[in-house]
């Protein structure tokens, strides 16, 4: 983030950033009291690492992913309940991310939504061990597996807009 005085709000439980020019998430680190963070946004961001200090966020969206694929660093986010990725909403970008094997490290998860993603690896199967989930919605990609149908009845809490 470009405006160093927000690495500077430690007190800040709630931070939601529309838009902006930044390109690195570091100073989120200092912000230790978050339990929401919202980027609506996020074109320049090449990595999410940052986020792993923060063991007590419980709601997460990060939208308009461009360049930041590797979602390994939210696997450690033990208190996660609401995660929500995805491309940029204004125009037809649709955004990818490596895999989905963080979500592993989310026992805790209740929604999750992939809006205007595809995850590289076409393997959607870690969807279907989050024993807490109660909703979910993922966009439907070519040679996904499971197939899309296949994950929704799998996957207690399936939404389908």
């Amino acid at each position: 983030m470009r405006n160093p005085s927000a690495a500077h709000q430690g007190q800040l439980e709630y931070l939601e950033v529309k838009w902006g020019d930044y390109n690195d998430l570091a100073p989120i680190a200092a912000m230790p009291g978050l339990h929401t963070l919202k980027f609506h946004a996020m074109p320049a961001v090449t990595s999410v690492d940052p986020l792993a200090s923060h063991p007590s966020l419980h709601t997460l969206q990060l939208h308009g992913l461009r360049d930041a694929r590797d979602m390994t660093a939210l696997g450690t986010l033990p208190a996660l309940r609401d995660l929500s990725l995805g491309g940029d909403f204004n125009s037809i970008r649709i955004a990818h991310i490596d895999s989905l094997d963080f979500l592993a490290g989310l026992p805790e998860l209740e929604r999750l939504s992939l809006d205007g993603l595809i995850v590289d690896s076409k393997d959607y199967t870690p969807m279907m061990g989050l024993p807490n989930l109660t909703e979910a919605w993922a966009m439907e990609c070519r040679g996904m597996r499971p197939p899309i149908r296949e994950l929704a009845a799998q996957v207690r809490g399936w939404n389908d807009f």
